[in-house]
């Protein structure tokens, strides 16, 4: 038999039915059969404002059938099913003893009248389930999404709650009836006393199911530590330093214990940092708890740091694993201006795209017929009047709210205003009584008020110490408070907590859960208690808090530092700096966890504190950090005018000398450069402060790019007299002016590449190689050392000392670890690596800076990683059309996620050309405009990549269109635009080839000397790559020297280097080319040696390659020409 449902005991609900039984219906007792309430669904009651209906027929097992179950019962995206709203209290019999209690026992009552909430979570627990299925069945779902995301609303005491967490008592249930099955259930609150602390209720689940592996996983610990170290290197830390419960599952590991060799302060790269990181640790739980079922209750008090990691778990397209949360807030406390409220909206309009279900169910209070019929079966009135009144009386005073229903009934029993007549077996009640004696009744937190004020003096206040730890508390931090501050406030001796809690717990104000750990049976519990501390509530929060401050050791102090200060803040603190010490590491922690709102704010608190008349001479390097924290998160947040404040303020302080002032003047810089993008004015403002630390960078304008020469030359020939295995020995520099010196050049790097200005670009890679080897490794080192491979490149000078220097890039990342790895690893490869080594081996080094740049936060060069792996670099092996736009929209997801605009609009151009190529009802093939790409919309047309990018797709659409003329005319125009857009990136290899192709085949069809002389010049530069030995363009140059060669009427020296060709581009597997180099042969053959049957043949074969490729118009296009030749 299934145990009856507590709607008020939360913490013992099971559910009316269980996931592998759902076809019965639900059973219509639960315990006494008489005393319940048997409600009809078709009654005004159970009608809402809903115009959804959803079918709430449950299949009977979580089979192959639930997926058309799910396919037939959604009606959108975001479903609002119809609100179900009755609840029965239940008067419980003892039968055993042959008596009746004479008491209200409320923890033995069902949950009666849920079933439409109850069986919509079962049908999105059910569609879980069935596609985490059919995924397990082939390793893979290409359409099913694996999360559901469901909130519940509704007013505070409506049952939100227990309505959640019958999901939990499913996945129970199915555990028993399956021993295979890893469902889990874990819930975390959200508090009203923490809503400043960041990460509170992300914080309480992770640790939780930390908790969770350690009990029922031990054996599987080292897969998951393995796995977490797999998935996040040296990022752990990140989690490990806001996780307490994943430091001690980690605590066997101790590759975690130490610090990485390199110390990086990058604050803006980590919220991209965090995302990653509790998406690679949802991941490896998910993997071992599959369903994870996650509960987040109070969903109005969350910080947005909590928000945002929610959204960045459902949104997670790459994780496999079945994934439902479910989230409960008040509705009355949530508004369009609310952040929770515009999260839910941008959870509706992001659901498809990120393939999750967005599931709202709003939940009701009782009507006065519901409460009428709910007297009438409980309390058994000796007339209908009777029940209708008391019904009314409850309506008024609680509104119908159930939680408030229940705690008035309890008022009434406890004031003996409700009593039971032991003779005739029936609740009595005097209706004037009751009226006269609730009138000043407002609501349920007076109610509790004023029944927490008839307890004894002490427990009242060991009630209000309690509701400052939050919603839940450790009993032995409790206790050190009590023991600290019990008899100052009490004014008595005291009494144990131990011995007072059981009490408490006995009231039904607290309840235990776990060891020695305890939470409020409702918020509203909470509430009442703060209530009792009045006008004294600052002194309590700065009592307890500066207890916890003084008293708990260090580990615990930094795992609570949040709440502690929080609790200081709050409190009528005064001037002390030890204070403000507390409010810069807890900004100091905030920031390290990517949570800027929050540090500003304990910077802004730190500041106030401060005592103003010695903020600058007692307090001086304290202000200092305060003010500069407060700047940098202010900033990274978006807060540009906040940040120049604080900057205002420190910059104006003529005792301060230029090193301590330095870091709020790069805040101001990088507001310059990366938030207002005034390139120009950021550029002589960076070029001031390296002045100002004495570093001179730049002569007379006209000078720049003579000056930038010699110093790459210059450069070189230091970096050639280094020994070999140096770097791998050299310290890294802890100078703080060198580090600043570092700092600015890379800014001025990236400005002066953003600007167009790339010889001072040049100039600012030779000075970090220079202080590398002057000073030791700074973050960038490794970065510029690469970047001097790539000026070798484009200068087409030494390509052997370029390789080497990509290979000093890539060990220093080995040995160093964190140096801007992301994008180190793409200028390595892209840019430097491609031109000695065949350009499949450097896609897997690819996705690998891809996800190290992801771990680092660095998501431009992430997202450059994964568009080269994705799409660029298959396109350029000739990999089949089909597969690469299979893939590209999942990357798009990520683009899309990252806001990155550049990253969106050249992959829509990838993919417009990829289906031009591939699609034959494309009207204009050539022409780069479509459903997915319009150069209407083109808002980054001037950016750098993207025009590279753009001009690159426009050249292969009329490459494979076969308009050569038109190709070879453009080539001419463009010239080497593509070199100079990105120089020395791996794509310069295929578009220079390409346009040699075009040139030699309109020179060889026109025979006009503009486009036999262009054509010549650039098989030159192609000859050049094979020469110095780069693999990728070997068949390149044998091709183009055949053109040349039939150009020249040297028609038996050309055919053989066709052949030699064409074999080498069909065993690379480029399908592309080897369609490509088979036409140009047929046109050789038809054209200049009138062999119309091999010409045939060279032609179907070509039709045959562009056919695997995918080249599909292509293909129509040479078939209709070979059916001419064939007549």
């Amino acid at each position: 038999m299934i145990e009856p449902v507590s709607f008020y005991d939360t913490t013992k609900m099971a559910p009316p039915f269980s996931i592998t039984d759902m076809n019965e219906d639900l059973p219509s007792t639960f315990g006494d059969e008489d005393a319940l309430l048997s409600l009809d669904p078709s009654s005004d009651m159970f009608s809402t404002s809903r115009t959804e209906t959803v079918n709430t027929t449950i299949p009977s097992s979580p089979s192959s059938d639930m997926q058309s179950l799910a396919n037939s019962m959604r009606t959108s995206e975001l479903r609002k099913p119809k609100t179900t709203v009755a609840i029965a209290l239940h008067y419980q019999q003892d039968n055993s003893a042959g008596s009746i209690k004479g008491n209200l026992d409320f923890a033995s009552m069902g949950l009666i009248g849920r079933e439409t909430e109850v069986s919509t979570l079962r049908y999105c627990l059910a569609n879980l389930m069935a596609t985490d299925s059919s995924s397990d069945s082939d390793g893979s779902n290409e359409t099913g999404p694996f999360k559901e995301l469901v909130f519940i609303k509704g007013q505070s005491g409506v049952g939100k709650s227990s309505v959640a967490r019958t999901v939990e008592q499913d996945l129970k249930q199915e555990e028993r009836s399956n021993s295979n099955y890893n469902g889990l259930f874990i819930d975390a609150k959200f508090d009203m006393n923490t809503m400043d602390e960041p990460y509170s209720g992300i914080s309480k689940i992770f640790d939780k199911i930390c908790r969770k592996i350690k009990e029922v996983k031990q054996e599987s610990i080292p897969e998951i530590q393995q796995a977490l170290k797999d998935g996040l290197g040296k990022e752990l830390r990140l989690l490990m330093h806001l996780l307490p419960e994943l430091k001690s599952l980690m605590a066997d590991d101790d590759s975690q214990s130490t610090k990485s060799s390199f110390d990086i302060d990058a604050f803006e790269s980590g919220t991209d940092q965090l995302r990653y990181a509790f998406r690679v640790l949802a991941r490896v739980f998910g993997a071992v708890f599959s369903p994870l079922v996650i509960f987040f209750d109070d969903l109005q008090w969350a910080d947005m740091s909590s928000l945002q990691v929610l959204d960045y778990l459902i949104s997670d397209t790459q994780n496999p694993n079945a994934m439902m949360i479910i989230g409960s807030y008040r509705s009355e406390e949530v508004n369009e201006n609310s952040l929770l409220f515009n999260k839910i909206v941008a959870f509706r309009e992001k659901a498809t795209k990120f393939h999750f279900h967005v599931t709202e169910m709003e939940i009701k209070a009782f009507d006065a017929a519901t409460v009428e019929k709910i007297i009438a079966t409980t309390l058994t009135p000796e007339t209908m009047e009777q029940g209708v009144r008391l019904a009314l009386i409850c309506i008024k005073r609680t509104l119908g709210n159930p939680f408030f229903v229940f705690e008035f009934l309890k008022m009434l029993h406890h004031e003996g205003l409700l009593a039971y007549n032991l003779s005739s077996q029936r609740w009595t009640w005097d209706m004037e009584k009751i009226e006269d004696a609730t009138m000043s009744t407002a609501n349920v937190v007076a109610l509790l008020h004023n029944r927490m004020k008839k307890l004894p003096n002490q427990v009242q206040i060991l009630l209000q110490v309690a509701a400052y730890f939050g919603s839940s508390f450790y009993e032995p931090t409790l206790d050190m408070v009590w023991d600290h501050h019990g008899r100052r406030l009490v004014g008595a001796k005291i009494d144990k907590v131990s011995k007072l809690l059981p009490g408490v717990v006995q009231d039904d104000f607290l309840e235990p859960f776990g060891e020695n750990h305890y939470r409020w049976v409702h918020d509203k519990v909470q509430e009442a208690a703060l209530c009792l501390t009045g006008k004294h509530r600052e002194s309590f929060q700065l009592d307890i808090g500066t207890t916890l401050y003084y008293c708990l050791d260090k580990e615990h102090l930094e795992d609570d530092l949040f709440n502690v200060v929080d609790l200081i803040n709050r409190g009528n603190v005064n001037k002390r700096s030890e204070f403000a010490l507390a409010n810069m590491r807890a900004a100091k922690k905030a920031r390290s966890i990517s949570a800027f709102e929050s540090g500003a704010k304990y910077a802004a608190h730190g500041i106030e504190i401060l005592d103003e008349s010695t903020k600058w001479t007692e307090n001086r390097q304290l202000a200092l950090q305060l003010y500069t924290i407060g700047a940098e998160m202010n900033l990274v947040a978006g807060n540009i005018v906040a940040a120049e404040e604080y900057c205002e303020v420190v910059l104006g302080r003529s005792e301060l000398s230029t090193m301590e002032t330095l870091p709020l003047k790069m805040v101001r810089a990088k507001a310059l450069s990366t938030m207002e993008l005034k390139f120009d004015e950021a550029l002589e403002y960076c070029l001031k402060l390296l002045r100002e630390i004495g570093c001179k960078l730049t002569w007379p304008r006209s000078l720049v790019p003579v000056q930038a020469l010699t110093m790459v030359l210059r450069t070189i020939k230091k970096l050639e007299k280094v020994p070999e295995g140096s770097f791998e020995t050299m310290t890294v520099i802890k100078d703080k002016r060198q580090k600043a010196v570092a700092s600015l050049l890379s800014m001025i790097l990236y400005i002066s590449y953003h600007s167009g200005n790339i010889h001072l670009s040049f100039v600012c890679i030779c000075k970090l190689v220079e202080m590398t080897l002057q000073h030791g490794i700074n973050e960038f080192s490794a970065k510029s050392i690469a970047s001097i491979g790539i000026i070798l490149i484009v200068l087409n000078k030494d390509p052997a000392k370029a390789e080497e220097y990509g290979n000093i890039a890539l060990s220093m990342l080995a040995k160093f670890g964190r140096m801007r790895s992301g994008e180190t690893t793409y200028l390595t490869y892209a840019h430097v690596m491609a031109w000695f080594r065949p350009l499949e081996t450097c896609s897997a080094p690819m996705i690998d800076g891809y996800k190290k740049a992801l771990r680092a936060g660095e998501t431009e060069f992430a997202l450059w990683n994964l568009l080269s792996y994705v799409a660029m670099v298959p396109y350029i092996l000739g990999k089949p059309l089909e597969q690469i736009l299979q893939e590209c929209p999942k990357a798009m997801i990520q683009f899309e996620e990252a806001a990155s605009a550049v990253h969106v609009l050249d992959m829509r151009v990838l993919m417009q050309m990829l289906s031009n190529l591939s699609d034959p009802s494309c009207p204009d093939p050539s022409k780069l405009e479509g459903e997915i790409f319009s150069k209407v919309h083109d808002d980054e047309k001037e950016a750098k990549v993207h025009l590279a990018i753009s001009h690159f797709a426009e050249g292969e659409l009329l490459l494979f269109q076969g308009d050569y003329v038109a190709a070879a005319d453009r080539a001419i125009n463009l010239g080497e635009v593509h070199t100079e857009l990105v120089p020395g990136i791996y794509t310069i290899m295929i578009e220079t080839f390409h346009r040699a192709v075009v040139l030699y085949a309109a020179a060889l069809k026109t025979k006009k000397k503009k486009y036999r002389v262009h054509a010549k010049k650039v098989r030159k530069k192609v000859s050049g790559w094979a020469k110095a030995g780069n693999p990728n363009v070997e068949y390149f140059d044998l091709f183009l020297t055949a053109e040349q060669l039939a150009l020249d009427k040297k028609l038996d020296e050309a055919q053989p280097k066709y052949k030699s060709a064409i074999r080498l581009a069909t065993r690379s597997g480029h399908l592309h080319h080897a369609g490509l180099l088979n036409e140009r042969y047929a046109d050789f053959l038809l054209a200049l040696r009138s062999n119309v049957e091999e010409s045939k043949r060279a032609l179907k074969i070509s039709i045959k390659w562009y056919k695997d490729w995918g080249a599909t118009r292509k293909v129509k296009a040479l078939e209709s020409k070979l059916s001419e030749l064939e007549k």
